[in-house]
């Protein structure tokens, strides 16, 4: 509110799911021959009202994901989320750890590429190394990923051989991820590779929050979620 972003309430419920390759959603009986959905964030419609020229929005909402369950995940939990127009992708980092920080108090941060933290823990670069690399960096800890893609191996050794070291002195900022886990950011170029302008927070481990520099290409997004949504079906969703 000091910093004039304007407080939205959008509805919880939704006649259309929203895409995403692993996120799963309740859904809810409307009428007889009408099925809706919880949302797992408000995230699209607020950018419904973002493309109606609301400026910038914030919403704290309750958001629900079916199947989450666990010491640091629950099917409900509260969620804030906030969009700026005018503003810079680093500005936006800032005021992410700055949000942060009402709730865990002053802290210093720290910025780390996703290609440095690879090189930094398990000394393999996730841009060059191949599939085979993979598999053998994570046989060497004693776990077999041979039958799954390049981008699931990538995310089983982040989360459990990189994450754990995160945020332990300061907050932990990610930046720059693969194309393939780009989410809806941009794709923008670091020391010749393309990457995600996208960004991750972590603190004592645990990942706080994520943004990104939003894609705008509706023909880009329109590909994005078709291929979310051949990754669903093909993991029987």
């Amino acid at each position: 509110d000091e910093r004039s972003c304007y407080e939205v309430d959008t509805p919880l419920l939704s006649k259309r799911a929203c895409i995403d390759t692993h996120i799963d959603l309740f859904e809810v009986s409307i009428s007889e021959k009408e099925t809706g959905y919880l949302h797992s964030s408000p995230e699209y419609a607020m950018k419904e009202l973002l493309s109606q020229g609301s400026g910038d929005i914030y919403q704290l909402s309750h958001v629900y994901r079916k199947n989450e369950q666990g010491s640091l995940h629950h099917p409900i939990f509260t969620l804030i989320e906030w969009y700026r127009i005018n503003t810079s992708y680093n500005a936006f980092i800032r005021e992410a750890c700055e949000v942060i920080t009402l709730f865990i108090g002053p802290q210093p941060y720290e910025t780390l590429s996703y290609e440095d933290a690879f090189l930094t823990f398990l000394k393999l670069n996730p841009f060059n190394a191949s599939k085979e690399e993979l598999i053998d960096c994570a046989k060497k800890r004693d776990i077999d990923l041979s039958s799954d893609s390049k981008d699931f191996i990538l995310s089983q050794l982040w989360a459990l051989f990189i994450e754990p070291h995160l945020g332990k002195k300061a907050l932990s900022i990610i930046t720059d991820y693969p194309p393939s886990q780009a989410a809806l950011a941009k794709i923008h170029t670091r020391k010749g590779k393309k990457c995600a302008e996208r960004f991750e927070i972590y603190y004592q481990g645990i990942e706080l929050g994520n943004g990104y520099h939003e894609l705008d290409d509706p023909q880009e997004l329109k590909m994005r979620l078709d291929i979310a949504n051949k990754e669903r079906v093909s993991l029987g969703k």
